[in-house]
């Protein structure tokens, strides 16, 4: 599926042009293996000059494998790229202008296996590339803050239609910003329908970071709503309310 939009915003002392697209697209190469494709960009021009631009790039393929013979077994491989330039126009949670430029690229690697009825092993593994400019100067080199991302999870099905989840994560950030953290994280969770496809919870994190590796900073609230919705039931997206992503 493809989506493609075109805004022109006018004020009184500027104009500025933003071409927007989403493009979304699968494909099942064999009975366990599809391949999943998406890319969203959106491109704004200002006539006040280069400064006020906005870009933000976001494109990536996934490898969903799960073997006929056994349907017990769980993995998907991802690769995406993130490139952010915000404009001044924008602001953050915190009411301040994010005067920055970003590029990652992600690796990221998730599996999940059925010990047995009860009991789900799952482990992630993620690395990001990530060039980070502080300041939207030109005369400021990007410095790079590479992130490692290591998780290990359990997940108990409680009673008909209610899981409980325990997450032991660790993360490892080179660069300026070097530090190593971990924590666990906690959380319960409802299956909506009965191929066990979408479900809906919600946790807390014990950690002062998030698993998600395009983020540069942390997140001052942990309480955290799990939605899942996958044709292998392994996606697994937190959203974490009461950002203060950039300090």
């Amino acid at each position: 599926s493809t989506a493609l939009e075109y805004r022109e915003d006018r004020t009184t002392n500027s104009k500025r042009e933003t071409w927007l697209t989403r493009n979304r697209g699968s494909l099942q190469w064999s009975e366990s293996l599809r391949i999943l494709a998406q890319a969203d960009l959106s491109l704004s021009d200002s006539d006040q000059g280069t400064f006020f631009d906005g870009d933000f790039v976001d494109a990536g393929i996934g490898f969903a494998y799960r073997p006929v013979n056994n349907d017990r077994w769980n993995t998907l491989f991802r690769l995406n790229h993130l490139q952010i330039q915000p404009s001044p126009g924008q602001v953050t949670l915190a009411g301040q202008i994010p005067d920055f430029r970003q590029r990652t690229t992600l690796f990221s690697l998730d599996t999940n296996y059925d010990l047995n009825r009860h009991f789900t092993l799952g482990v992630k593994y993620g690395f990001a590339l990530r060039s980070i400019q502080p300041v939207r100067d030109d005369s400021i080199d990007f410095f790079d803050s590479n992130v490692t991302l290591g998780v290990i999870r359990v997940d108990y099905h409680v009673v008909h239609k209610w899981d409980a989840l325990i997450e032991y994560r660790r993360l490892s950030v080179t660069g300026v910003t070097g530090s190593e953290r971990d924590g666990f994280l906690i959380g319960i969770f409802r299956h909506l329908d009965r191929d066990s496809r979408l479900r809906v919870g919600v946790g807390y994190n014990f950690s002062d970071f998030t698993d998600d590796l395009t983020v540069i900073n942390d997140f001052s609230f942990r309480v955290c709503l799990n939605t899942s919705r996958s044709p292998f039931s392994l996606i697994k997206v937190y959203i974490i309310f009461n950002c203060s992503v950039f300090n």
